[in-house]
């Protein structure tokens, strides 16, 4: 609402969250130890969605569910509006109001509620109305996804941002070009002998970054007024107001790089004294700025260990890539962990049958091995947990929200993923790809059609020999079409 200090001039970007999709969130609640809901017919609400199409990308993949969502910008909604009109989009609604007229309008429970960035840019009274949201409307059953800024990660460029805001709110004229000036001055300070950006690296590395994102991207992410890196503890306490406490992680990274932590690291955490100190020495061990967490009702029953991994055993998993991308060690944020190559490249082999289970997959005797290795598969992105077939949508079912996606890419490259009926989630196209996709679709030349967008770039061709190599053999099944 006006008067919230909340940016409005600049719409934010069209970015995707894959651990945002129901089957993601269903995989790091049983890696947590918690029965996630049922995917069929699953309801789940997003508060404050952006431009929406990360929202809209989930019902179109997701047909049998219902979603919707709130956000205040009319830019977004407008976007969002349109792009369920083309999809035909019957099982999305979206509001325009806030947090509490939003939890007036709706009917919940629902089975998943999810806040992106949200937590971290709202005042006292927005996340107020957020836990009202959550206690009056999340299943007992359900699960909250909020990702949020986290000290200390964020200590060292606290000043940056103070910075860029306060010369933010001196200039004139439009958003864009005020905020384009304070880098442009932050750049400045830096090279000068003696100040604070010219002695700590961390801000300078950070001031770099934030040169290369979008005006959209900044004006959102630095430029609210409330905007607020909290310690962990802080939310923790603020959503057990609402009933709620922390199941766990919920990106499978996050949970492989726990499980291969070192033994200083292991050592450090054994000392905690309760669970919410646990996650405070987490953050200050790791130094992360960024937290993305699952919570669940207080009280809510934990699975015992057989009976999680029974459930694991039988959760559908779909490949991302060929087996030949598979690494002998995987790369995770914070370090590296080892793999079985051979188990993994032979399970990645079996899949492009279709999705499959470990406890289909495994040899008598063997299912422990290739459930790991299907989850370390998982979190390092060269597999997916599929939805079950009961949830599971058809390519008709996408191919008007797809096609919107690949007709944008002849214009922009705002768009960058199309949805799959397979696995509940986007899979990320770079724009050539998009437009190869279209020409395909169109009964078109593909170089003719990405020339006609992208100019003539000197390795276009190759690219395209790429895609049918490398991309389409994965990308067909994923789409529901044949490869």
């Amino acid at each position: 609402m006006p008067g919230d200090g909340y940016v409005r001039e600049i719409p934010y970007t069209f970015g995707v969250q894959r651990e945002m999709a129901p089957a993601q969130l269903a995989l790091a609640l049983l890696l947590a130890g918690f029965r996630p809901p049922a995917l069929a017919g699953v309801r789940y609400a997003e508060l404050g969605f952006g431009q929406g199409f990360n929202l809209a990308l989930l019902a179109a993949a997701n047909p049998t569910g219902r979603f919707c969502g709130n956000d205040i910008l009319p830019a977004h909604l407008g976007f969002v509006r349109d792009l369920a009109a083309r999809a035909a989009l019957s099982n999305l609604s979206v509001s325009g109001t806030g947090f509490a007229g939003f939890a007036d309008e709706v009917a919940g429970p629902f089975d998943l509620v999810a806040l992106h960035g949200v937590w971290s840019w709202v005042g006292n009274r927005e996340r107020q109305e957020v836990c009202g949201f959550l206690a009056r409307h999340l299943d007992p059953a359900g699960a909250a996804y909020v990702s949020h800024n986290v000290l200390p990660g964020w200590a060292e460029a606290l000043p940056l941002r103070t910075l860029l805001k306060a010369h933010v709110d001196r200039g004139t004229g439009p958003l864009a070009g005020r905020i384009r000036a304070a880098l442009d001055f932050a750049h400045a300070l830096a090279d000068l002998p003696g100040s604070h950006l010219h002695a700590s690296a961390a801000a300078r590395e950070r001031l770099a970054a934030l040169a290369r994102q979008p005006v959209a991207y900044l004006a959102h992410e630095y430029f609210n007024e409330a905007w607020t890196p909290r310690y962990v503890t802080d939310t923790l306490a603020e959503l057990a107001i609402a009933g709620l406490a922390l199941a766990g992680p919920a990106q499978g990274a996050e949970w492989l790089e726990r499980r291969h932590l070192s033994p200083a690291h292991q050592a450090l955490l054994a000392g905690a004294a309760d669970a919410g100190h646990g996650e405070l020495l987490y953050d200050f061990a790791t130094n992360r700025p960024f937290r993305r967490d699952l919570f669940i009702p207080a009280g809510a029953r934990p699975l015992d260990p057989a009976e999680r991994d029974h459930l694991l055993d039988r959760v559908p998993f779909a490949r991302l890539a060929l087996p030949r991308r598979v690494p002998s060690r995987g790369t995770l944020p914070r370090g590296e962990v080892p793999l079985d190559r051979e188990r993994c490249v032979g399970l990645m082999e079996a899949l492009a049958a279709g999705p499959a289970c470990a406890a289909d997959l495994a040899a008598p005797g063997d299912t422990a091995p290739t459930r790991d290795s299907l989850l370390a598969l998982a979190a390092l992105g060269f597999v997916a947990p599929a939805l079950p077939p009961g949830a599971r949508g058809t390519a008709g079912d996408v191919a008007a929200f797809n096609d919107a996606v690949l007709d944008r890419a002849a214009v922009d490259d705002a768009l960058g993923e199309l949805a799959s009926p397979v696995i509940g989630a986007g899979l990320a196209l770079d724009r050539d790809e998009r437009l190869f996709l279209r020409a395909h679709r169109q009964g078109r030349d593909p170089l003719a059609e990405a020339r006609a967008a992208l100019g003539r770039p000197p390795d276009l061709e190759d690219r395209l020999h790429r895609f049918g190599r490398e991309r389409w053999p994965v990308l067909a099944p994923l789409l529901g079409l044949a490869a």
